[in-house]
């Protein structure tokens, strides 16, 4: 049997396969994962997530452990929304009583400082000279005991 082309149903699937792309990585139509950019210093991280669109009603930030969930929905129009989902292990180090997240002109910002004993510290560096107690007897540092 003679079967008729249609291009309009390849289109459809080409249309479809873009959406799937646009919306995510995760390859769940209607879902988005939007990439994280994490900034290191001293005293921690700066974690930042671009979720335009998305109003702080419809965001959800949950920690759980070292692990935050990140759910939301971006309003497309009428009856379209598309799902933001993103979940992040957080490092060892982190100090988890202490995360602050804050949304502003679509970027999603999480401050996740690094525990106290877990941030470098300066040493005294001392000089020679100084003395030291052995055995009940002081004498220089470094000097050899008698």
């Amino acid at each position: 049997m003679l079967e008729l082309w249609n291009p309009w149903s390849e289109a459809e699937g080409l249309r479809r396969a873009l959406d799937r792309a646009f919306a995510g990585g995760t390859g769940l139509p209607g879902v988005m994962t939007p990439p994280v950019q994490i900034q290191e210093n001293d005293l921690g991280w700066r974690l930042e997530m671009d979720v335009p669109g998305v109003a702080p009603a419809d965001l959800d930030v949950e920690q759980e452990g070292a692990r935050v969930r990140i759910r939301g929905v971006r309003h497309l129009d009428g009856e379209r929304a598309v799902r933001v989902e993103r979940t992040l292990q957080l490092p060892a180090t982190a100090d988890l009583g202490r995360l602050e997240a804050r949304l502003e002109h679509g970027v999603l910002r999480l401050v996740v400082p690094r525990a106290e004993r877990y941030q470098p510290r300066k040493l005294e560096i001392r000089g020679g000279g100084g003395a030291e107690v052995v055995d009940g007897t002081e004498r220089a540092i470094g000097a050899p005991s008698a």
